[in-house]
């Protein structure tokens, strides 16, 4: 029993440790998963179905009569090592308001962009 107790305090500080470690990456944007991606088919799924799948984009751009939508998603891990996520989850759509295209591309650059970089 008494070296049971050692193994379960451990425990617990090992387990909060990564609920730590977790809260001290940063995270912005909205992450769209590959589940959500492949759920929409292009010529089918329309604004709406977007819209109720991950929400309002950030950005919308309209070319011509067809609009495009970007969900900006950036992730840095807390520690060193690990990998950045900067990507963007892009929806075009025709004048109806149908799918035409969706995609993953890389992100917009943040904070180089801003600076010019």
């Amino acid at each position: 029993m008494k070296k049971l107790i050692p193994i379960a305090i451990l425990s617990t500080f090992t387990l909060s440790g990564c609920k730590l470690l977790d809260s001290l990456a940063y995270e912005t944007g909205t992450k769209v998963t590959q589940e959500q991606m492949a759920s929409l088919e292009d010529g089918k799924s329309t604004k709406k179905d977007v819209i109720r799948l991950v929400g309002f984009p950030a950005r919308k751009v309209a070319i011509k009569d067809d609009e495009i939508w970007y969900f900006d998603y950036n992730y840095i891990p807390p520690l060193p090592g690990q990998e950045n996520i900067n990507e963007a989850s892009v929806f075009e759509f025709d004048s109806s308001g149908t799918l035409t295209a969706h995609y993953k591309s890389k992100g917009q650059g943040g904070a180089l962009k801003a600076l010019g970089l």
